[in-house]
């Protein structure tokens, strides 16, 4: 009798322990959908309705001749650089090389999930300029020349998605903290220079973050769903 008390206590602890588990895991990704998916979902909108109503944000103008301000030859080159390697030229290489090195490693899956990450980025931020239409910034003379559309910024887009895919493939390492850090640096500073050089608004440069952090996240759950799906 006793040892079957026992055992049923034992059982009932463990559905608790279990039930706590996965308590703890729901509330995880509910942070991190919130995070990744409602929070940027929640500007991209807000943003997209000011550019759709053709309205000069807030922050665009003043932080636009802000930084125009401090403008010299030597930060001039610097954020010529810093832009280039947002650039679509240098994300591809990285990205064709990320895609080879996971290849060769056998992972495939991962390797697909980087494939849609970077190249979807790429497909949206295209469909987006054109159906925006945002005429480049015209309160100051730009520093270098670009063509075509600016919202949302494609060099903000390129540059979030690659950083996503680096977090996304040392996430379960131990240098997880470290690609965050160094992502968001790198991701900050191709922004930066992209409203320095006067080519970007920076609510341009907000929503391309914001896009690929969208589309990163629904990619990187999505072949995980499938991926358990399939066990």
């Amino acid at each position: 009798m006793l040892d079957s008390a026992y055992a049923k206590i034992a059982g009932m602890e463990s559905l608790a322990t279990r039930a706590r588990q996965i308590l703890q895991q729901s509330s995880r990704r509910l942070a991190f959908a919130t995070v990744l998916f409602a929070v940027p979902l929640a500007i991209f909108v807000k943003l997209a309705e000011e550019v759709r109503e053709r309205e000069m944000i807030g922050f665009d103008s003043w932080l636009l001749l802000a930084l125009r301000s401090q403008a010299t030859t030597s930060w001039t080159m610097a954020m010529t650089a810093i832009s280039f390697f947002g650039s679509t030229l240098m994300v591809t290489l990285v990205t064709i090389v990320i895609i080879g090195w996971l290849a060769a490693k056998r992972r495939v899956r991962e390797a697909l999930t980087v494939a849609f990450m970077i190249g979807g980025a790429a497909v949206i931020n295209t469909l987006l300029k054109l159906s925006f239409q945002r005429q480049r910034p015209t309160i100051l003379q730009a520093l270098v020349s670009e063509q075509s559309f600016s919202f949302p910024s494609g060099h903000a887009m390129a540059s979030a998605a690659l950083a996503c895919v680096v977090v996304y493939l040392a996430w379960q390492s131990k240098y997880r903290w470290l690609a965050v850090v160094l992502g968001v640096i790198y991701v900050g500073a191709v922004g930066l220079s992209r409203v320095y050089l006067g080519v970007h608004y920076p609510s341009d440069v907000v929503a391309g973050w914001c896009v690929s952090i969208i589309w990163s996240y629904v990619v990187i759950v999505s072949f995980r769903a499938q991926a358990r799906s399939k066990n």
